[in-house]
């Protein structure tokens, strides 16, 4: 298990309309929050896997404890 990413957020196997479309989902999630006046208070980050049919969202992740969020954290 592990992740990377560059400091543009990118990855060097997607193409930029797959970053576009991934980047949706999480966007998505946090309207849902806000709509049903739910507080989230916190990071909340998305796992990506890349697929033949573009970039899907792998899961959630909100604990620095991840090994994922030694990625996220510097961005």
């Amino acid at each position: 298990m592990g992740s990377y990413s560059l400091p543009d957020h990118s990855m060097p196997f997607l193409k930029p309309s797959d970053m576009k479309k991934a980047w949706k989902s999480p966007s998505g999630c946090g309207g849902t929050f806000k709509r049903n006046r739910q507080l989230i208070q916190g990071v909340m980050y998305g796992g990506f896997i890349a697929t033949k049919k573009g970039a899907r969202l792998l899961e959630y992740n909100a604990r620095f404890g991840d090994p994922e969020a030694m990625n996220i954290l510097p961005l």
